[in-house]
């Protein structure tokens, strides 16, 4: 009995020992792949490799939009460093501006110290000393740098003379110019007279019927010369004198010509001679000559005329003025001492193209015409620019 219970005792605990050393076969499960005798791979080496590639994906679409954005930042870089020029440039010119401002401010400052009241009959005018002393050896200039000028009680300095003309006279010094379109030939005798009291050269040129005209006759000519420009005044009548033979001791051989009428009306008119003048009693060819009105009583415009009969476009008489077209019955004839004798005449057109058809009366409303002034001025071509070796 005893014999037996201890071999069953040892029986359990022998069974007992191996079910707590390990599981039996039943009790093992095969992997979920193996069941059916298939062999996959894992599952997470599958999702492994979709990742591999969503990454790629993804960094290709992150360089695009860096790409994009790189684009874009150089885009607005360009257009901020197009307003940041553009404002510099902007400040650059104010600064220039400025400066111009302050620099005349300076000017006006030291002009003001210099400042110099004038009594001219009776009629006040401001100036400064640095303007009285611009052109030398006048009548201010030996009062001022002599000191012997002494201002009255008020400070002014008074110039017993009339101050009909001061003004003018004064902007002269100012800036150069002599504003004289608008005066009549009394009015111009009386300023010569009083530019040769103070002692002021001015030069001829500026009281001719050219530079007086209050349109520039002599910007419209040249816009007809065609590259060429107005030169030298070789002949003024009211100067020199309406004799015919005058005008060839001063005009010919001169070379190409400019010839401007004003008639005793004071209507303008003229023509171009590209040949110089002579005395050869003969003609001259050409087919660059023409005839041209510049202020006329129809209120036309000024107007060129081309010449169509080449042969004939001037013609040289001794003793006489500018011809232009046939001797016979020339389209523009200027006789000797036409101021006074009324034998100029208009037989148009003739050798020139009438474009106004107003025949003879193109010029001057009448066949024949006096003259109050004829200038003659040389025609140049433009001088060319110095070459640097």
């Amino acid at each position: 009995m005893s014999v037996k219970n201890a071999s069953m005792n040892r029986e359990r605990q022998h069974s007992s020992s191996s079910t707590s050393s390990g599981p039996s076969l039943h009790s093992l499960q095969l992997p979920k792949n193996l069941e059916n005798g298939q062999l996959t791979p894992p599952l997470e080496s599958a999702h492994e490799g979709d990742s591999i590639t969503d990454m790629m994906s993804g960094f290709g679409h992150a360089s695009t939009e860096l790409s994009s954005l790189t684009d874009r930042m150089k885009t607005m870089l360009s257009c901020l460093e197009e307003r940041i020029n553009g404002r510099l440039q902007e400040l650059n010119e104010k600064e220039k501006k400025w400066e111009k401002i302050e620099q005349q401010m300076r000017e006006g400052v030291a002009k003001a110290k210099t400042r110099i009241d004038l009594n001219v009959g009776g009629k006040r005018f401001c100036t400064s000393k640095e303007t009285l002393l611009k052109h030398k050896f006048t009548y201010f200039t030996g009062l001022l740098e002599g000191n012997h000028w002494v201002p009255d009680e008020d400070g002014s300095f008074f110039i017993d003379r009339s101050p009909k003309h001061f003004g003018i006279i004064l902007e002269y010094f100012r800036s150069g110019r002599l504003l004289i379109s608008n005066l009549n030939d009394e009015q111009l005798d009386s300023l010569r007279s009083e530019l040769d009291y103070y002692q002021v050269a001015v030069p001829e040129s500026a009281f001719t019927v050219m530079k007086r005209a209050s349109f520039g006759p002599e910007h419209v000519i040249e816009g007809w010369l065609r590259g060429k420009r107005l030169g030298k005044l070789l002949y003024k009548a009211t100067k020199h004198g309406f004799n015919g033979d005058v005008f060839h001791q001063r005009c010919d051989d001169a070379g190409a010509t400019i010839t401007l009428i004003q008639s005793s009306e004071g209507w303008l008119f003229g023509g171009y001679a590209p040949a110089p003048w002579q005395s050869s009693d003969d003609y001259h060819s050409s087919s660059d000559a023409f005839l041209f009105t510049l202020t006329n009583p129809h209120g036309t415009a000024p107007t060129k005329f081309n010449i169509f009969f080449h042969e004939k476009a001037q013609y040289d008489l001794r003793g006489h003025g500018p011809i232009f077209g046939d001797a016979r019955k020339p389209d523009l004839m200027i006789c000797t001492n036409s101021n006074r004798i009324d034998k100029s005449c208009i037989n148009f057109p003739g050798c020139f193209v009438d474009l106004m058809g107003l025949g003879n009366n193109t010029f001057t409303g009448s066949s024949s015409f006096m003259t109050k002034e004829i200038e003659v001025w040389q025609v140049q071509l433009p001088s060319k620019p110095s070459v640097e070796a």
